[in-house]
């Protein structure tokens, strides 16, 4: 039997309320050298700046335009086509 779920069942993690906008992506979210947990195939540890959205200009960022976040990204930080 399915079971019924109410709007407090379901973590906030997964509730988005309509309207809601992204305000901020880190650099390393679109960038080709970034790894995970906040290590650089350049840098190796990332500053947290970078990681937290704190900055935006990382001197090795290569954007990887194919990424799925990558026109969000675009679109928030007014980057132009190139």
């Amino acid at each position: 039997m399915a079971r019924a779920w109410k709007e407090e069942d379901i973590s906030l993690g997964f509730r988005c309320p309509e309207g809601a906008t992204t305000i901020g992506m880190s650099i390393c979210s679109v960038c080709k050298n970034f790894l995970a947990d906040c290590k650089c195939a350049v840098l190796g540890d990332c500053p947290k700046k970078y990681c937290l959205d704190e900055d935006r200009t990382c001197p090795h960022v290569d954007y990887d335009k194919e990424r799925w976040n990558y026109p969000k990204y675009a679109e928030l930080y007014h980057l132009e086509e190139s």
